[in-house]
């Protein structure tokens, strides 16, 4: 499993470093959705880019590290959980459709028994 989304630039390319970071944080939440795919059972929020960790290759492809929180509630199992989580998400950037599309780590899924 590989979970992505598209972000709509704002600002005229070539995207910079900051322009990235505001651009994801100004989709946060849908950021978060794409996050959640990976936790099913619990749900992403307070997505932050770690600017340290942003790379750049001669291709263009840029990899950067998100950190998230994991929210778990569940009444009936009495639990009440929150922990940070850290993702390394690939940026390809559409300059065409003015888009970036942010791509999650993939996740090879167990076949059934």
């Amino acid at each position: 499993m590989q979970s992505s989304v598209q972000l709509r630039i704002s600002s005229e390319l070539p995207i910079t470093t900051n322009q990235l970071i505001q651009t994801i944080d100004q989709y946060a939440e849908q950021v978060a959705y794409m996050l959640q795919a990976y936790h099913p059972h619990e749900k992403a929020s307070g997505v932050e880019v770690m600017p340290e960790s942003m790379s750049h290759t001669p291709l263009g492809l840029i990899t950067l590290e998100l950190s998230y929180q994991l929210e778990q509630f569940n009444v009936c199992r009495a639990i009440d959980a929150v922990r940070r989580e850290k993702m390394v998400v690939s940026v390809f950037v559409d300059q065409q459709r003015g888009e970036l599309e942010l791509r999650g780590e993939y996740w090879p899924e167990r076949e059934t028994d």
